[in-house]
């Protein structure tokens, strides 16, 4: 089983106005209006949206169509929780998700000593919830233009390099699209099987105990438990 990731590339300057795709620019919080990328238009689209309508003392997202792509601008706090700044990314990529983009231009606007933390971030929310083939089964074809394919980020440093954020985002869809599965697909035997293909394309070393090893080393709660099942399969890897 191997979950596709987009790639991800680190662009130097800004996003070409005309390029293709959709483009989500996230602000830290107190930066220079003036500063902020396209900043003319989002301040022509923050005088349309009624004060208040997000939560108090955080901008909400903004949204405007530039040349046939949608532009988001998205509030960024690094010193609000992991778990804030997650959602407040992930809110912002609900305005681009619902038109199921295949690329995507990130843009930090940020000041350098936390330009890399907000990518990073950013960076990992995004390939968390841009691919929407999660939970399908494997009689269930996936559509070619379902998911994320490219994104690129702009205001990062030359040597930033995403590889722990795209790590981390590949560990949490491989967790979600196994245990998405439904109960009578996701049986021990093609649990198994599944690591058996992730091991295979890892290099790792596997070792199987089955309920007759088991039972041997003595550990009869877990195959206690495991007799409950119809199918005698389970095992640990």
């Amino acid at each position: 089983m191997k979950i596709q990731m987009p790639k991800v590339r680190i662009a130097a300057g800004l996003p070409d106005g005309g390029a293709a795709g959709h483009l989500l620019v996230l602000v830290q919080k107190g930066s220079r209006p003036e500063k902020v990328f396209a900043h003319a238009l989002r301040d022509q689209v923050s005088r349309r949206v009624a004060p208040g309508g997000g939560k108090a003392g955080k901008a909400a997202p903004l949204s405007a169509t530039q040349q046939d792509r949608l532009v988001v601008w998205a509030e960024w706090d690094p010193a609000a929780s992991i778990f804030d700044q997650q959602t407040d990314v992930r809110k912002a990529l609900q305005l681009i998700n619902g038109e199921c983009p295949s690329d995507l231009d990130l843009v930090i606007h940020a000041a350098p000593s936390t330009a890399s933390a907000g990518a990073a971030l950013a960076i990992q929310v995004v390939l968390m919830n841009s691919q929407y083939q999660l939970g399908k089964t494997t009689n269930q074809a996936a559509s070619a233009n379902a998911s994320l394919k490219r994104l690129q980020v702009f205001g990062v440093a030359k040597n930033f390099s995403p590889a722990r954020a795209m790590a981390v985002a590949e560990g949490n869809l491989l967790a979600r699209a196994l245990t998405l599965r439904p109960p009578n697909d996701l049986t021990p035997k093609r649990f198994r099987a599944d690591i058996g293909k992730l091991a295979k394309q890892n290099g790792w070393q596997l070792k199987e105990f089955d309920c007759k090893s088991l039972s041997k080393l003595g550990a009869g709660a877990f195959c206690a438990v495991a007799q409950g099942s119809p199918q005698q399969d389970a095992a640990i890897v």
